[in-house]
């Protein structure tokens, strides 16, 4: 383990810096408002909730998720957080639909939408950065 600080450290290997420092960037992202959400009047709506939702996989000996109930409004802000193996995303794809609860309910707005990125979506593009987007995308999809 390296005792000293970070600041120490970059003095040693100047390389390392660039792994903390942000550059600037003229990156800009834009997403398209929010659609409107009727019948929601106020910030403490449920506009997703979970009701004595359950969840195990198929042949596992025990749930991955036991019981749990929320509710999440437009005021609402959130982290799903724990160590590996906890069922954080398990939870969001059972949010999404991706997979359905066992037992209980989830309600979501109808007109909700619900944008997230897998923690591993991008774990193999690494080994093809000598490709061009074109080409990666034809490898990455060509099984449908």
């Amino acid at each position: 383990r390296y005792k000293g600080n970070l600041a120490a450290f970059v003095a040693r290997n100047p390389s390392a810096k660039s792994y903390y420092e942000r550059g600037e960037s003229e990156i800009e992202f834009t997403f398209p408002e929010p659609g409107f959400l009727e019948g929601v009047k106020t910030k403490a709506k449920a506009i997703l909730r979970a009701t004595n939702m359950s969840f195990q996989y198929p042949g596992t000996s025990k749930p991955q998720i036991t019981d749990i109930s929320f509710q999440c409004s437009l005021g609402s802000r959130i982290a799903v957080i724990g160590p590996n193996g906890a069922g954080k995303s398990t939870l969001i794809n059972v949010l999404t639909g991706e997979l359905i609860p066992t037992a209980g309910e989830i309600y979501q707005h109808e007109n909700i939408r619900i944008a997230y990125i897998k923690q591993h979506a991008f774990a193999h593009i690494d080994n093809h950065l000598d490709k061009t987007p074109s080409e990666y995308i034809q490898w990455r999809f060509q099984t449908g």
